[in-house]
C-alpha cells in the first residue's frame, strides 16, 4: 500500500478527534469576532510534513488556544517524531490514535 498525505492527515483529523483532552489551552476568543476561520483559534495537532530526501522528519505538533495560539509546541504527553519516512509517520500515527483510544476505553 503506497501511503500519501492525505493518509497522514486523516490519521491527524482522528487524533485532533480522540486525543482533544490532551491539548493545553481553550478557544481563544481575543481575536476578532468575524474571524471564524481563524487556524488558530481552537488548539489542534497539525503535521509537519517530512522529506527522507532532504533530511526533514515528519513530525507533530500542537498550535492554536490560549496555549499556543499562531505558534508551535511540543505535544506535552508523547514525543513529537514520527520518523523519516511516510510509511514510519503513518504506523506512529496509528499506534498514537489507538493508545488513546485504548486509554479512553480503559477510563470508561
Amino acid at each position: 500500500m503506497k501511503i500519501t498525505n492525505q493518509d497522514l492527515e486523516r490519521l491527524v483529523e482522528a487524533l485532533n478527534r480522540e486525543g482533544a483532552h490532551l491539548l493545553e489551552g481553550d478557544e481563544w476568543t481575543d481575536r476578532n469576532p468575524e474571524w471564524k476561520g481563524d487556524y488558530a483559534r481552537f488548539p489542534k495537532f497539525i503535521l509537519q510534513i517530512g522529506s527522507k530526501t532532504y533530511g526533514h522528519a515528519f513530525r507533530i505538533h500542537c498550535t492554536g488556544g490560549t496555549r499556543y495560539q499562531t505558534g508551535w509546541g511540543e505535544p506535552r504527553f508523547f514525543d513529537s517524531y514520527l520518523g523519516m519516512t511516510k510509511a514510519e509517520a503513518y504506523n506512529a500515527l496509528r499506534f498514537l490514535v489507538a493508545g488513546i483510544r485504548a486509554g479512553k476505553a480503559v477510563q470508561q
